[in-house]
């Protein structure tokens, strides 16, 4: 809560000047700095040393995190001057930044959300901590991804009590216009809070939400302007009025399906890339011929027009519209003078035509070794790992790896990334990997099974890079993958059920040779009413295949693998 002391003493002060209050806001906002993970984030609770500097449980969550870093810049807006404050500030917003023209908020730390406008209000809290950094850009994208999302307002994960709180809040900073058009759409959901002693509670006071009586203030509020949330200071260089006001509030009501081809492609430009999504899929809806048009962006077109059309022939394109473009898509993934985006918007297309796109395997490869200035987290290498391996998750077999060191390259660089899907992907990289080259990686897939790494950004989930890499371990029979696997549950950190999948997955690579493992996981009471619950089917699974296995391979010991090539 810590986020929220700092918001409601951040607004006292500057409605008040108290300077009696300075001292907590100094404690707090310094110690919110102190508190967050290596990539500026927070989850349930706070990352301390003991933990290596990470976030217990489900870690990073945007909601937590947007309100900590709103404490923070109110802290600082309050004149609070301290360089960790300072650090900790720039490192969120560095984060959240990227978000910026790219979409929404997932729960945690999964990137942008392209397929909503708005999650449980983040979008309006983001809006607020882009106002109050100054960032008019990215306070008008936020703000007006809130403004759409007025229907939403009771959808949200665990609770839904931030949507109504932060999304009026976030819209209004696009100006009065949009203001009235939102809460005309959506004053119905106020009017049902309301209980005969005119307070707000949409399930009972004496619930886990409790009241909503303070949201409500807050929204019926909007026009006083008082408070920084509420508007004062608000850019009305943003504000969005008249018909362009409903047009903004209502994109997320049309009809794209209906539209012609012609207005279809016109809005490939839209700066929303959930608008642009939407029309992505109803132009595929279409008939006619209008390739010839995609084809021209792709080669003459603004950059998000490029995108799109690149993005067509991707994921649910028919595959008589896709393959024809092969090495077009190919031949901009190569150029190594292209937007590194739109180059991994090629490999993202290429990964979905199997086969026929196999050729451009290797440029995949270059392209995560590739410099690309500006993109701070990697997000292209990301990308492209994700696409590599789902163009084919057996390039030995397929006769893909034409550069053994060129993979091994790419390989090492992605399991260096900060996020742990990127991780994942340079470790599946490895699948095939003869044991004559495991000492070409071995020190570094032991370092992502061991997750001691305090510079991680992500890493809650087992069953991803760690998983991956023990997996790795199992395909050449080490034998200390059978105990990492387990050993997982006595790890402090990780929600158990992400354990449970990860265990469930990796185990039966190892066959029978996990019999000793199968057995104490059978007497271990964390495990008792397993098979009944919702981890039954895969428990099951397991089992058989560990029990009947019928010729386990004979394991050898990590150092004995290392040697193998040597």
């Amino acid at each position: 809560y810590w986020g929220y002391h700092l918001i409601a003493l951040g607004e006292y002060y500057l409605l008040t000047k108290d300077e009696s209050v300075l001292p907590a806001i100094r404690t707090y906002a310094v110690s919110l700095a102190r508190g967050q993970d290596a990539g500026g984030l927070y989850g349930h609770r706070m990352a301390t040393p003991a933990r290596n500097g990470r976030l217990p449980g489900y870690a990073q969550m945007n909601q937590s995190s947007l309100s900590s870093f709103m404490g923070m810049l109110m802290a600082e807006r309050c004149g609070i001057d301290d360089p960790i404050l300072k650090q900790g500030i720039e490192r969120t917003y560095a984060y959240y930044a990227t978000f910026i023209g790219k979409g929404a908020f997932n729960y945690g730390v999964h990137g942008p959300n392209i397929r909503s406008y708005n999650n449980n209000g983040t979008s309006g809290s983001a809006a607020l901590c882009m106002a109050l950094k100054d960032n008019v850009p990215g306070a008008s994208f936020f703000s007006q991804l809130c403004a759409t999302s007025f229907d939403g307002l009771e959808q949200g994960h665990a609770s839904t009590f931030f949507n109504p709180l932060w999304t009026p809040l976030g819209a209004n900073l696009s100006g009065p216009d949009v203001s009235q058009q939102f809460f005309k759409e959506s004053r119905w959901l106020q009017t049902m809070y309301r209980t005969w002693d005119g307070s707000f509670s949409r399930f009972g006071s004496d619930q886990k939400e409790g009241s909503q009586t303070g949201v409500a203030l807050l929204t019926y509020c909007l026009p006083r302007k008082a408070l920084f949330i509420t508007g004062r200071d608000a850019d009305p260089t943003i504000w969005v009025k008249g018909d362009d006001a409903k047009e903004v509030v209502q994109r997320s009501k049309v009809d794209y399906a209906g539209k012609r081809v012609d207005e279809l492609l016109t809005l490939f430009n839209h700066p929303l890339p959930q608008v642009r999504r939407a029309v992505i899929g109803a132009l595929r809806l279409k008939e006619g011929d209008f390739m010839a048009s995609l084809v021209d962006m792709i080669e003459r077109g603004q950059k998000l027009e490029k995108l799109c059309a690149i993005e067509y022939f991707g994921l649910n394109c028919p595959i008589e519209q896709a393959l024809p473009q092969v090495e077009r898509l190919g031949a901009i993934l190569r150029d190594t003078q292209a937007d590194p985006e739109v180059r991994a918007a090629a490999a993202a297309s290429l990964s979905y035509m199997g086969q026929p796109a196999y050729t451009y395997y290797t440029a995949m490869l270059e392209l995560i070794l590739a410099d690309e200035p500006g993109d701070r987290f990697r997000d292209v290498d990301q990308s492209v790992a994700e696409s590599i391996n789902r163009l084919c998750l057996t390039p030995f077999a397929s006769g893909l790896v034409t550069d053994k060191v060129l993979l091994y390259k790419a390989s090492l660089s992605l399991m260096d990334h900060k996020r742990q899907q990127a991780r994942e992907g340079g470790v599946r990289l490895l699948s095939e990997i003869p044991l004559a080259d495991f000492h070409r990686v071995a020190d570094k897939v032991m370092h992502i099974i061991e997750d001691k790494d305090p510079s991680y950004h992500s890493y809650h989930a087992w069953q991803g890079s760690i998983g991956a890499a023990i997996k790795v371990l199992a395909s050449l029979n080490i034998k200390e993958g059978i105990p990492y696997t387990v050993g997982v549950l006595d790890r402090e950190d990780g929600k158990f059920g992400f354990k449970v999948r990860m265990i469930c997955d990796v185990l039966p690579a190892y066959g029978a040779n996990a019999k000793a493992a199968l057995a104490a996981l059978k007497v271990d009471p964390r495990f008792k009413a397993v098979e009944d619950g919702r981890f039954g089917g895969m428990w099951q699974k397991m089992v058989k295949a560990i029990e009947e296995d019928p010729a386990p391979r004979q394991l050898i010991t990590f150092e004995e693998a290392k040697q193998g090539g040597m």
